[in-house]
């Protein structure tokens, strides 16, 4: 729409209606995004300050197409696993037997919980 804006040098007064209230969206989801974009970096930053090793694990199934994010490392998850824990070494995450988690990794930054 605002090519043909460009083109014309005016739309029809419906038209310009609508092109503002999608301007005005465009601007609210884009301060959404960096107020995100913000808290990913708060979380980054706690995780890289704890000493534990990265790891996630799944006491029952864990399904094809599930993404596994280890600090900064990312997995897509190809197969049905039961039972089993990421663990991030050497950058990449590893499948292992399930290992429960201790109290200290429950914990999360301020206002997250971890279950």
């Amino acid at each position: 729409m605002i090519n043909i804006k460009k083109q014309r040098k005016s739309l029809p007064e419906d038209k310009e209606i609508y092109l503002s209230e999608l301007m005005d969206k465009r601007q609210e989801l884009t301060g959404d995004l960096a107020k995100i974009k913000e808290e990913i970096e708060k979380i980054q930053s706690f995780l890289n300050t704890l000493k534990a090793r990265g790891r996630v694990s799944a006491s029952s199934k864990v399904y094809p197409g599930t993404k596994i994010i280890v600090r900064d490392a990312r997995e897509d998850v190809r197969n049905e696993y039961r039972a089993v824990t990421f663990v991030l070494e050497n950058g990449l995450i590893r499948v292992t037997k399930y290992e429960e988690p201790d109290e200290e990794s429950k914990q999360g930054p301020d206002g997250f919980v971890s279950n």
